[in-house]
């Protein structure tokens, strides 16, 4: 990919903003297609490339909103999140002994985003009979040959490398540089990022971190970064009267 000096700030593996929204506006338009597919027709022409942007889309709202590292199998998935509360737990840099494990919180918007694309992957599992553990993951990329393949790092990146070369873990550099400019504290982008060492734990019991706070402040900001400034939103499933099946 021939890239203009707009595409990095600095540092190769910096995107400038506009490189991030220009990327997220290539898969919202394939999710948006995907919900308007009735799957139970023929696939349309260049069906996989579809899929796989409109998952991307999903991965990249969930990334962004929880500042997700580079991990295999990165999707939290409904089942693990409060629904009333829209919060989940992540373990993505950890020897096994939690001290790693953070709270993230997923707003409204992503969790109906999760939902829609987690019901049209399962449809499309079952017609089709694909082969796949779901209690693993409900998402999945595909092969040219319609075969599952797990996402990782290195399967995101080979996806979306014709629009977006840069590291599956980018969105963490974009939130902190986001979150900072909403004029978040320095102390709760840390907590948000999963930046601790021994004995400076937020969740310690000396600490006097109040996570309450942190939370409403989160609340507050994320869903306005996430849908304004970034364009990453659930696309409509609503389908126009008289339609006709996408070619």
């Amino acid at each position: 990919m021939k890239t203009s000096p707009e595409t990095y700030i600095g540092s190769r593996s910096c995107p400038s903003l506009e490189a991030v929204r220009s990327s997220i506006q290539i898969t919202y338009k394939s999710a948006r297609k995907l919900a308007h597919l009735n799957l139970k027709q023929h696939l349309p022409r260049h069906f996989v490339e579809l899929f796989n942007q409109a998952v991307l889309h999903l991965l990249w709202h969930q990334a962004y909103a929880i500042a997700a590292r580079g991990v295999r199998s990165p999707y939290i998935q409904l089942s693990r999140v409060c629904q009333s509360s829209g919060l989940a737990t992540l373990t993505d840099k950890d020897s096994g002994s939690g001290h790693k494990t953070r709270l993230v919180w997923m707003p409204p918007e992503l969790v109906k985003h999760m939902q829609q694309t987690e019901d049209c992957v399962r449809q499309l599992r079952t017609r089709h009979s694909l082969e796949w553990d779901a209690d693993r993951s409900p998402l999945f990329f595909l092969t040219k040959n319609l075969k599952p393949r797990v996402i990782s790092p290195k399967s995101i990146e080979e996806l979306s490398h014709e629009f977006f070369p840069f590291p599956a873990n980018t969105s963490r550099r974009v939130m902190r540089f986001m979150l900072l400019e909403a004029k978040m504290s320095s102390e709760y982008v840390e907590m948000y990022l999963g930046h601790w060492g021994d004995r400076r734990e937020p969740w310690g019991k000396w600490s006097s971190f109040d996570c309450s706070a942190y939370l409403s402040d989160l609340r507050l900001r994320l869903p306005i970064i996430l849908a304004k400034d970034l364009g990453l939103k659930c696309p409509s499933n609503k389908r126009k009267r008289n339609a006709v099946h996408a070619e």
